[in-house]
């Protein structure tokens, strides 16, 4: 089994988060996602730890954003 690649383009961080690649280009625009240049060329890559760090867990309904669950 091969192992994910650690960058990708822009066009497969798009399809990985099911967004359109002219969000993608926003994203590294407003500094929400960084971006490398390949060395000479117009190549953008993306680092896809950069991107699994821009998913954020959604609280279930009724669960409070601190660790730690119910105190009391």
């Amino acid at each position: 089994m091969d192992s994910p690649r650690p960058y990708l383009t822009i066009r497969e961080t798009a399809a990985l988060l099911a967004l359109s690649v002219r969000t993608i280009h926003r994203y590294i625009a407003e500094g929400k996602l960084r971006a490398y240049r390949v060395a000479g060329e117009r190549s953008i890559r993306i680092k896809r730890e950069d991107v699994e760090a821009l998913l954020e867990p959604v609280a279930a309904k009724g669960e409070t954003s601190g660790a730690g669950g119910n105190q009391g």
